[in-house]
């Protein structure tokens, strides 16, 4: 009977511990297994999967936070990019107030010559833009359901009517 209570009690515990850096760290917890160059907080994700959705909202069809396109950007600035790259990349996203009700507006004021936030995050802003619109286009519910897919790409239709 001891012995229940006690491997009941060492479950609850292994379980707990799971979460313990969620209940300590709250949002600032971080991803820090899922990327080898940098490590990505909860807030940062959140904020970039706010500002891809800004990009690309969701209407009839998917957005691209909903087709995963951030954590796609998140993969290729840890494989393709440069430590430069990335360094610029999380300081523009640290300017940007991702949790404004009219994004869509900050985002186009960072886009412009009148930016206010600085270079690193009109630099961010650009290379996500970029980067959200390659990941969307690529993706495989785009790729399937609504481009039309033909293996060889064109076909030769002749002019020049063939007599026998």
């Amino acid at each position: 009977m001891n012995r229940r209570k006690a491997v009941k009690g060492l479950l609850v515990f292994a379980g707990g511990l799971t979460f313990l850096p969620s209940m300590l760290y709250g949002n600032a917890a971080t991803y820090a297994t899922l990327y080898k160059n940098f490590t990505l907080t909860y807030l940062q994700h959140d904020g970039l999967a706010a500002i891809v959705s800004a990009i690309i909202p969701a209407t009839n069809t998917p957005g691209a936070k909903e087709l995963g396109v951030h954590l796609w950007i998140l993969k290729m600035l840890d494989d393709c990019y440069d430590q430069r790259t990335r360094d610029t990349f999380f300081s523009g996203l640290e300017k940007i107030d991702y949790k404004a009700a009219n994004l869509a507006e900050v985002l186009l004021q960072v886009d412009s010559k009148e930016n206010k936030l600085g270079a690193d995050a009109q630099t961010f802003f650009r290379l996500t833009k970029k980067l959200t619109i390659k990941g969307y286009m690529n993706s495989e519910y785009v790729m399937t359901k609504l481009l039309v897919y033909e293996l060889v790409p064109g076909r030769w239709h002749g002019k020049v009517p063939v007599k026998s």
